[in-house]
């Protein structure tokens, strides 16, 4: 694995990687980014109304996961009628192009 670099782990138990990988370099200086979306005796929430990798997009696409999980709330559509998630997936932007919403 070549340094400087990130990581990503959106699994269950996905800190049990991150304790074998510290193990596994315990001698070399770590120049390298981990985020796990779980701990190592953690299980990933399914929500079937959800990306599968809910982490990862709220990496991604932050505007985009928040206002996903905010309509999946109870109650959303009484705070804010016009969002649904149709005009969630047409958001105006590219993805690479973080001066929009999109990206």
């Amino acid at each position: 694995m070549a340094t400087p670099s990130i990581y990503v782990f959106e699994c269950s138990s996905a800190g049990l990687i991150l304790e074998s990988f510290q193990q596994f370099r315990q001698d070399e200086p770590h120049r390298c980014i981990m985020l796990c979306a779980s701990t190592s005796d953690q299980i990933l929430p399914m929500n079937p109304c959800l990306p599968a990798d809910l982490f990862t997009c709220c990496l991604t696409t932050p505007i985009r996961a928040a206002l996903l999980a905010f309509v999946n709330e109870p109650d959303s559509s009484k705070l804010v009628r016009e969002v649904d998630k149709k005009k969630i997936e047409t958001l105006p932007g590219r993805l690479t192009d973080r001066r929009t919403p999109l990206g």
